[in-house]
């Protein structure tokens, strides 16, 4: 596999927003589209009837080019990605949100299958991850992560409350009983 079909490309790395300091590279954007490109389709095809063309992502439909949409809904998407990806860091569920620490994740874990299939161990899911499954699955461990943290940090609170409201029930005419 070259660098470029491994995502390992430095102009990928571009960062085209930033949120809050932190960048949102191209190659982050650019996932965003191909998830998206089959969502732009289909509502155009629900909504205008039309298919795929040469000239279908540059026409107006209704006011709606299909090219605007997607490049919008694309980066509506890198956004809140990464704002969920800022919310696993805040809850220390992951140190390094980059775009290129993710990718060292991905061939790490496809190096991990690829030692185990070689061992005769046992490998759940696939053989190895493509850059997009891989996503997925990191997306779906942070938002279990960062709920887990939350549940535990609900717990907790609960525990203090608790707590406060049984030594305030243990000192209320004590401490608090007003005499006359």
């Amino acid at each position: 596999m070259t660098e470029r079909e491994e995502g390992r490309c430095p102009e990928r790395e571009a960062v085209i927003a930033t949120i809050d300091g932190v960048p949102v590279t191209l190659a982050e954007y650019e996932r965003a589209v191909r998830r998206n490109r089959p969502r732009v389709l289909n509502h155009f095809f629900q909504q205008f009837k039309t298919c795929e063309t040469p000239e279908f992502w540059t026409t107006s439909f209704a006011g709606e080019i299909p090219l605007e949409l997607l490049k919008q809904t694309a980066l509506d998407e890198s956004v809140m990605v990464k704002i969920r990806q800022m919310i696993a860091k805040d809850y220390d569920v992951v140190q390094d949100i980059s775009h290129k620490a993710f990718l060292e994740q991905l061939a790490a874990e496809n190096e991990r299958r690829a030692k185990a299939i070689a061992g005769q161990q046992v490998v759940y899911g696939p053989v190895r991850y493509s850059e997009d499954a891989y996503f997925e699955y990191y997306m779906t461990r942070l938002a279990a992560a960062v709920k887990q943290k939350l549940e535990q940090e609900e717990r907790r609170r609960a525990t203090c409350e608790q707590t406060l409201w049984n030594y305030y029930c243990s000192w209320r005419t004590e401490l608090y009983l007003d005499p006359g």
